[in-house]
């Protein structure tokens, strides 16, 4: 039997409720406070700006929700090594790499501590940002170094911001008074011990153990730093390595910080060479343990976000921003944003910028290959 009823000459109508939804959405509302009242929890619309404003003197649960973060990101700049061809044949290992073919890991680490690298440019005459010819494996238009990025495991060491403190001598009846006697800015040194996953082909351990062939014959005389940095009085082997801490859904940067001046100490080599009988398989290039001595460190400067994001137009003249632009960033270059519908296609694809207002990371790609990968996906 249809549930239906019969209206004149309409023969079969569903029964029509004359409801106003939104009064009754309204006073469900009214209820749901009225008890959360009752209850001691206070109006939970407002529980965060309760939770600011009052005091929760009945001990009452909250609908406060917990912090809840990701880990996000680890960033390491790339170093501006002077890589010649004059450097280089002072060096055995490195000339083997020079003379590796261009498709090979090693012309990638080249390229990768040396933006200008004549073993990978197109044009030996180009600044920063130069593209590289097309069968080196490493886009010279990225500031950072990814394969540090996708491979590190942890990163510990970071130091807490701290001040010291001045206590008096003890007076006639012991008191003492105490002041703060430092600043809390960490200008000082410290360590960063990162743990990175190694892949095939021990490529990490190669990275490591030419940075640190090159900061050493720089000390002793057998390279020559790039004239540029010797003009401008810059360290051309310094990282700097940023972290950004995102939201759950990995759109926003909740927190940045970074180690403002790194280097590599060690290359983990010695621990390779080991030997044990009873383990024919060599587990210590398994994961690689880098200490990084690294000078001050900065937390939650809103600068930082400049920085990295002025890094990343330094690498790639594409990503500077329009002139005269207002609201969302828009590139010079022939670049799209990825929507957040879209992001998962182009995985290991894009150059980040963090937006001033909405700290949303956003991703470009070259519009190129942004047809290719949507041609793909829609097929």
């Amino acid at each position: 039997m249809s549930n239906t009823q019969n209206t004149g000459d309409k023969s079969d109508v569903p029964y029509e409720f004359d409801i106003d939804f939104d009064a009754a959405n309204e006073k469900g509302r009214a209820n749901r406070r009225r008890i959360d009242l009752m209850s001691g929890r206070g109006d939970t619309d407002e529980a965060i700006t309760n939770t600011f404003m009052g005091f929760n003197h009945r001990i009452a649960p909250t609908a406060v929700a917990k912090n809840r973060e990701r880990a996000g990101y680890v960033f390491f700049t790339r170093p501006d090594f002077n890589l010649s061809v004059e450097n280089v044949a002072q060096s055995t290992r490195l000339t083997q790499m020079a003379e590796a073919p261009e498709s090979s890991a090693e012309r990638a680490v080249l390229g990768m501590l040396d933006p200008m690298c004549p073993y990978a440019v197109k044009d030996e005459a180009s600044g920063l940002g130069a593209d590289f010819r097309d069968s080196i494996p490493f886009d010279n238009k990225q500031a950072f170094m990814p394969i540090f990025t996708n491979r590190i495991v942890s990163l510990s060491g970071f130091p807490d911001g701290s001040v010291d403190v001045y206590t008096s001598e003890e007076g006639l009846k012991r008191e003492q008074w105490s002041m703060v006697d430092s600043t809390n800015e960490i200008n000082y040194t410290y360590t960063l011990s990162a743990v990175l996953q190694n892949l095939d082909g021990d490529v990490t351990t190669l990275i490591a153990a030419v940075w640190l062939e090159m900061m050493a014959g720089l000390y002793d005389g057998t390279f020559w730093p790039r004239t540029r940095n010797v003009i401008q009085r810059e360290i051309c082997y310094q990282t700097r390595i940023y972290r950004l801490i995102m939201d759950p859904t990995l759109k926003y940067v909740t927190k940045i910080g970074a180690a403002l001046s790194a280097i590599p100490v060690n290359d983990n080599l010695g621990a390779i060479f080991n030997y044990d009988a009873a383990s024919p398989a060599i587990e210590a290039n398994d994961q690689l343990n880098l200490q990084f001595h690294c000078v001050g460190a900065s937390y939650l400067d809103p600068a930082l976000l400049e920085d990295f994001n002025e890094v990343v137009r330094l690498f790639n003249p594409d990503m500077v921003e329009k002139a005269n632009n207002v609201g969302e960033f828009i590139p010079t270059g022939n670049l799209i944003r990825v929507s957040n519908a879209d992001i998962l296609n182009f995985n290991y694809y894009g150059y980040p910028q963090i937006d001033r207002s909405t700290k949303e990371l956003m991703w470009f790609v070259y519009i190129d290959d942004y047809d290719r990968i949507m041609a793909e996906v829609n097929k």
